[in-house]
């Protein structure tokens, strides 16, 4: 079997998304949701992970869903900065490349 094509996710798996102990998604959610006054749990926004972001911010944000979510990708912009490769990854993708597989990386983030 011929590998020609590897599919990875981006957080957890190719970077280390972790903002000061949570995941970057949660830390944005919650950044933007205290913003406006709103306090959800991580355990309440953890169980939305994977799902698009508008749609859970327009679920858990009611009126203020469209404002909560501009501050999410600024949320999103700032908290990235703490985002690091997970070691190796480089590694890897250059040894893949160097076999002549394709190589996709995939995230939900906006």
């Amino acid at each position: 079997m011929v590998i020609e094509l590897v599919v990875l996710d981006m957080a957890g798996t190719t970077v280390n998304d972790l903002v000061k102990g949570v995941p970057l998604v949660l830390k944005s959610y919650s950044d933007a949701f205290e913003r406006y006054d709103l306090n959800i749990p991580y355990e309440v926004l953890n169980e939305q992970r994977g799902r698009d972001k508008y749609t859970v911010i327009s679920e858990l944000g009611g009126e203020r869903a469209d404002e909560i979510y501009e501050y999410f990708h600024m949320s999103l912009l700032n908290n990235i900065e703490e985002v690091k490769e997970v070691e190796g990854t480089s590694d890897t993708f250059k040894k893949l490349k160097v076999r002549g597989v394709k190589i996709v990386v995939s995230t939900g983030f906006p």
